[in-house]
């Protein structure tokens, strides 16, 4: 798969446009018979040219080429009589180079952080709802590739729940029915984070039959980790079979955000009927006539 390349924000593009004045302004220097030399300037260039096209070797072979370069400058300065000047130029452009690195590094972390945040939901280390649609679509897609399907699960729960406890134990007890949940379910399994007292949960190549008793299990394990409420949690689950492989990113996209807002609609309405544990699930979609040959 090609490397992403990302547009270049306004301090990004700013330092390279310097980065890339200063190299030109060494080029000519050198042409001309000077004494500036910018080996690092030009592997500055190329660390944020690398950074940006996504290759961690370039980089890498950056800082090994410059790193030669200064040993191969310093032993001619040595034999040359010019130790003093070179290194005193060495220097400069060695903090010239470390600081793009220092910043190319700090944007880099900052970048990730923010990628990392919008996919994992903060409170549980669950996926979040963005995330969990992404990888939904991802699965939809292999639907066409093996005989596989897949059920939506969304568990919700009443919300006054949540504001008769307070924030505080309304987060312990979203944190709770987390780890309730992922220990309900195989690893295979995602789970994801919705929301205020909504999770999801992805069951991949699963039999009609399994899906009640996950949900049992689910509820066995969420009810054996009350979080200290007073009484039971009312909570309901809404189920989605999932057999339709599509063609596009897109379609699949499209067809996951659908399958997850029926499922919570399922959710709702068997919240809604009452009871403690209220399960409802949507018939099962018949598989092409493609796979059945299969």
């Amino acid at each position: 798969m090609a490397p992403r390349i990302r547009p270049l924000r306004d301090k990004e593009f700013a330092l390279l446009c310097a980065t890339l004045a200063l190299a030109l302004a060494g080029v000519i220097d050198d042409a001309g018979g000077g004494q500036l030399h910018v080996a690092y300037v030009y592997a500055a260039a190329v660390v944020l040219a690398a950074w940006h096209a996504g290759s961690v070797w370039g980089i890498v072979l950056s800082l090994a080429s410059a790193i030669s370069g200064t040993l191969a400058g310093l032993t001619a300065a040595q034999a040359s009589g010019q130790l003093p000047l070179l290194a005193a130029n060495q220097a400069l452009a060695l903090g010239f180079f470390l600081g793009v690195v220092f910043l190319t590094a700090k944007w880099k972390t900052a970048s990730l952080r923010r990628a990392l945040l919008q996919r994992t939901d903060r409170l549980t280390g669950l996926m979040s709802e963005y995330a969990f649609k992404e990888y939904f679509a991802d699965e939809i897609g292999k639907l066409g590739r093996t005989n596989g399907s897949l059920v939506v699960l969304c568990i919700e729960w009443e919300p006054e729940d949540n504001a008769a406890v307070g924030r505080r134990v309304a987060d312990d007890l979203d944190y709770g029915v987390a780890r309730a949940v992922r220990m309900a379910v195989r690893k295979t399994d995602r789970t994801a984070r919705l929301g205020r007292a909504r999770f999801a949960v992805l069951l991949w190549d699963v039999a009609a039959e399994y899906v009640v008793p996950t949900t049992e299990k689910i509820y066995k394990q969420i009810a054996l980790g009350a979080c200290g409420l007073s009484k039971p949690l009312k909570f309901a689950i809404g189920a989605v079979p999932y057999a339709q492989p599509v063609e596009t990113h897109l379609a699949a996209l499209t067809a996951a955000t659908q399958a997850l807002e029926n499922a919570q609609d399922l959710a709702l309405a068997a919240r809604q009927s009452g009871g403690q544990v209220q399960l409802a699930c949507a018939p099962v979609a018949a598989p092409p006539a493609d796979r059945k040959a299969a």
